[in-house]
């Protein structure tokens, strides 16, 4: 095992069967010592709130990896009183590990990617990671080469993953929670007993 540290962003409004898979899938793949789930208090991309509150959705996270000793949450970004920018997220766990930074990133991100704030210093401290899932997509990078150059392409390109393809959507889930509809392989048992207890989806 090396000692590369993973850093997996997002809402996780609530966290979902997918993303607990691709983040043991991303771990094994890259060869990890330890993932980091880092949830956004809010994206500089996203306008609407999250359903749950920032309290919630770190408990939430801590429920369902409670047995997995390398998987761990942080509440960084969460206590940011800014929008959330990835550059400040890796100077400050940079300044905490040694180790190589892996950053997941799903693939529908990277039509965006070379707008991402001062994303050509973010891509020389880490390695961001595209989460592909299945293959089902060839990924286009075109419009990353021609602002980024051809150099962090090829670094872009060489961390992809094929992730297993799992149809999840937390659009979806959050949708039904609103309208009183069953998750049942959606969630973890204990997110769905959390929301219950929670009065969540009554």
């Amino acid at each position: 095992m090396k000692n590369n540290i993973i850093l997996f962003g997002g809402s996780f409004d609530p966290i979902h069967l997918a993303h607990i898979k691709m983040a043991d899938f991303a771990f094994k793949k890259l060869d990890a010592k330890q993932l980091i789930f880092v949830p956004a208090k809010q994206s500089p991309f996203k306008k609407q709130r999250p359903l749950f509150g920032d309290d919630d959705r770190i408990k939430m996270i801590e429920k369902v990896i409670e047995n997995r000793s390398n998987f761990s949450v942080s509440d960084f970004e969460i206590h940011r009183q800014s929008p959330s920018y990835t550059i400040d997220t890796i100077k400050h766990f940079a300044s905490i590990f040694t180790s190589q930074i892996f950053v997941l990133i799903g693939a529908d991100m990277l039509k965006d990617l070379h707008h991402w704030h001062k994303i050509d210093e973010l891509l020389t401290i880490c390695d961001i990671s595209i989460m592909n899932r299945g293959g089902y997509e060839n990924l286009n990078f075109d419009n990353f080469q021609i602002a980024m150059g051809q150099k962090l392409t090829e670094k872009l390109k060489k961390n992809t993953i094929d992730t297993p393809f799992i149809e999840i959507s937390s659009t979806e889930i959050r949708k039904k929670l609103l309208s009183h509809q069953s998750t049942d392989g959606l969630l973890n048992k204990k997110i769905q007993h959390y929301i219950s207890q929670n009065d969540y989806n009554n």
